[in-house]
């Protein structure tokens, strides 16, 4: 979206498979390259960000069960990842940074729809990483004079996504489904998400990127983005079972860990300030991923 708008584009990445899809564009385009690192690289961080007018922080570990693995190497990505981040933005003069947070930082809804102000509760390492980096945007914002948003992303899919062990409810059960494989259902699959299309998540972030924030600022802008709207798991199996027309066999096993039970973004914050709203609905989405095969490769 950025290339199309005339924008020259840095990628800082630690894995070419995570931008494979980009391969050709990357390629083909004048105005983006491709770096291969890590974020808590200082160094390559530094060479990274140097002469950028913004920094659109999108690197994370993001699944919630590793994080239960792996709290240390969470908190080391995502945290200490962020902070060398914010760091050297500040020493080269980067005036822009979009963090991608996550609406895991308020854990169990104490009501719904979920604004901004509702309080935070982490229930799982990959959540608390997210408010600790958080804490660090706010504290740079206020020391620094960098102009800092913060987006707290609800559940995102759409083409691109991975499929794993880790991966989100949507590609599990599109690639279940593509293999005559039974759904497996964590919990009684009565509890509801805030599906948002990645359509509408990048238009966030580029909405953020020519807003204009006047500064100084008392504290970073943080906004939910979502769809609006929740649906329950149980609802999500019908959606697709209707989508490619087959009755599909659903297994129940136990909750996870620090999955929260409901989650519905309120997005009249983001409305009213970035002029956000989503275009994308969960059927639209859900039928150009099963559908099109190839676009969840």
């Amino acid at each position: 979206m950025l290339l199309a708008k005339g924008h020259s584009v840095v990628i800082l990445d630690n894995s070419p498979v995570a931008v494979s899809g980009f391969s050709g564009l990357l390629q083909s385009e004048d105005s983006s390259k491709y770096i291969k690192g890590d974020i808590r690289d200082t160094g390559l961080v530094s060479l990274a960000v140097r002469g950028c007018e913004a920094v659109v922080h999108l690197a994370a570990i993001v699944s919630v069960p590793f994080s239960v693995e792996q709290p240390l190497e969470t908190c080391d990505v995502n945290v200490r990842g962020t902070l060398n981040l914010l760091n050297q933005c500040a020493r080269q003069g980067v005036p822009k940074f979009i963090f991608a947070s996550s609406c895991a930082v308020y854990g169990e809804a104490q009501y719904l729809p979920i604004d901004e102000k509702h309080p935070k509760s982490p229930l799982s390492p990959y959540a608390a990483s997210k408010l600790a980096a958080e804490v660090y945007c706010s504290a740079f914002s206020r020391s620094d004079h960098l102009s800092i948003t913060v987006l707290r992303f609800f559940n995102i899919f759409g083409p691109g996504q991975s499929v794993g062990s880790y991966s989100g409810v949507i590609s599990r059960f599109a690639a279940a489904m593509r293999n005559s494989e039974p759904l497996v259902i964590h919990g009684d699959g009565t509890q509801s998400r805030d599906f948002v299309h990645i359509k509408d998540v990048t238009s966030s972030i580029v909405r953020c990127l020519v807003n204009e924030q006047k500064w100084p600022a008392e504290d970073c802008m943080i906004y939910n983005i979502g769809s609006g709207r929740s649906v329950s798991v149980l609802e999500l199996v019908r959606i697709m079972q209707k989508i490619l027309g087959v009755e599909v066999q659903t297994e129940f096993a136990p909750p996870r860990v620090g999955d929260v039970k409901h989650s519905q973004a309120d997005i009249r914050k983001a409305n009213d300030e970035l002029g956000y709203m989503p275009t994308v609905t969960i059927e639209e989405g859900l039928r150009e991923l099963l559908v099109n095969r190839e676009s969840t490769v």
